[in-house]
């Protein structure tokens, strides 16, 4: 999922509406309150503007 994510962004030149997409990725390891605690982590400390998932890899 993560390489087909890259590639989208790659071969659609990384940008939207002349916005350059910065791609971070985290691994909750399944649990709920480190999804809960990382998510709160990207909003309020790094103040991103869009948080994409989950992704189970079961």
């Amino acid at each position: 999922m993560i390489n087909g994510w890259k590639l989208y962004w790659k071969i659609n030149a990384g940008t939207v509406a002349g916005r350059e997409i910065q791609t971070v990725f985290e691994d909750t390891g399944g649990d709920v309150n480190t999804a809960l605690t990382k998510a709160r982590q990207f909003v309020e400390q790094q103040q991103v503007d869009m948080i994409v998932g989950p992704l189970f890899a079961n």
